[in-house]
């Protein structure tokens, strides 16, 4: 119709009709592009929501994570301590609770967390939707040593593989059965390992005296003892500064919210 118009207006000269012809598809081009620009920026607007209630809730469980390696290589610290103790204590004097404490000792939980939703913002190339770039330094960062700290708590030291090495199998196997990592897993999906605290096994009297005296006089495995003590010490701060990490990044991730 406009195009029509505009052809009749030329043919009879009337330029003030053919500058108004023009001026109104100018118009109505620059108001189809307009809110085409609006509904876009309202989509990345909206996708960029959408993903910071995901990363929110990806934080949130990873600082529950945290929490739970703190409390497992926790226990396994304490439980080092004890056979720690146990070998300047009289040989008498100890039972079942210094080879289990030995065992105990020597368990890992290879932590990874969640971080599916920041890989496919990074893939994609939506983390430009989250158009505040001190979050997406801060969720880099966040990520970085997310990564970090995973590695540093999958490396094992020498003491795992020496004290499983020494160790009767039998005395192994009724500490697995009865006091092995336990797999939890909660409403949401949302899973962790538990070391239980407290452990009781059902062996021999005199095999058990036997396996006590041999492994109490092995030096070896006192000495990969107190390495692997300060190696759980040093993974129990990096697991702090973790949690202190997700902390700061789920508040910043609120303040955006709001």
């Amino acid at each position: 119709m406009i195009l029509r118009s505009l052809t009749k207006h030329v043919k009879d000269q009337n330029w003030f009709a053919v500058g108004l012809d023009f001026f109104i598809v100018v118009f109505g081009v620059f108001i189809g592009l307009q809110v085409s620009n609006w509904n876009e920026a309202r989509q990345s607007q909206n996708l960029a929501e959408n993903y910071i209630e995901r990363l929110q809730t990806d934080i949130g469980l990873e600082q529950a994570l945290w929490g739970k390696a703190t409390d497992y290589f926790g226990t396994a610290r304490d439980y080092g301590n004890i056979a720690l103790d146990g070998f300047s204590a009289p040989l008498e004097s100890l039972d079942e609770q210094f080879l289990i404490a030995l065992y105990q000792a020597s368990q890992v939980w290879y932590v990874a967390p969640n971080r599916a939703t920041f890989d496919e913002l990074q893939s994609t190339g939506r983390i430009v939707n989250i158009r505040d770039e001190k979050l997406r330094t801060i969720l880099s960062n966040h990520y970085l040593r997310g990564g970090q700290t995973s590695f540093t708590l999958n490396q094992t030291s020498q003491y795992r593989r020496i004290a499983r090495l020494y160790m009767h199998q039998t005395v192994q196997a009724q500490i697995r059965e009865n006091c092995g990592d336990k797999w939890v897993t909660d409403v949401n999906n949302f899973y962790y390992v538990l070391l239980p605290k407290a452990c009781e096994i059902d062996i021999a009297e005199e095999a058990l005296k036997a396996e006590i005296a041999r492994l109490h006089s092995n030096v070896e495995v006192q000495q990969e003892l107190r390495f692997h003590l300060s190696v759980l010490g040093a993974q129990l701060g990096v697991i702090g500064n973790a949690t202190d990490t997700a902390t700061a990044t789920l508040e910043k991730l609120n303040e955006v919210q709001q």
